[in-house]
């Protein structure tokens, strides 16, 4: 028998049990393996460079969720169900009511283009108050490079100050 295990083909003489029963005689006991959680593996992809547990966008925001951004998405939501609700009028029934499903279609379809467009708004918002903070916290660290620099070499060398 031919067993191939991590892309190495390994040649095996088994003889195979008579029944499941002997076979898992012959098997150690099945033990479940713990979950990412359990293992205290990070949570999300793992990104290749970046330390385990860390992210390229800084730390996690752990404010509450944004009431206005709640109901956002659940203006999207509801008007996506109601395009998807009429989707079936548009196709059947006669032209009159064909007329009028267009017509409350296009009222459901321009309210979801507005949500969208108020979500991608705000997510701007929230990106270009991001990029004055990072722009501050880089004009900060280039106002304290040598020193930073002095700091971090003292520490190298063991330079410490004996006065």
């Amino acid at each position: 028998m031919k067993i191939s295990l991590l892309g190495v083909s390994l040649a095996v003489a088994l003889s195979v049990p008579a029944s499941s029963a002997d076979l898992d005689e012959l098997l150690p006991p099945r033990q479940e393996a713990p979950t990412s959680a359990e293992a205290g593996a990070p949570k999300g992809p793992r990104i290749p460079g970046m330390p385990p547990g860390r992210s390229p966008m800084g730390p996690r925001d752990e404010r509450p969720p944004d009431p206005a951004l709640k109901e956002m998405f659940d203006a999207i939501k509801a008007a996506e169900e109601k395009v998807r609700s009429l989707a079936p009028r548009l196709r059947e029934g006669s032209e009159t009511q064909k007329s009028s499903a267009r017509a409350e279609a296009r009222r459901a379809l321009g309210e979801l283009f507005d949500a969208k467009l108020g979500l991608q708004e705000f997510e701007l918002g929230r990106l270009e108050k991001r990029s004055s903070e990072l722009k501050a916290k880089i004009a900060r660290k280039k106002l304290s490079r040598e020193k930073a620099i002095d700091e971090r070499l003292a520490k190298m060398g063991g330079d410490d100050d004996w006065e």
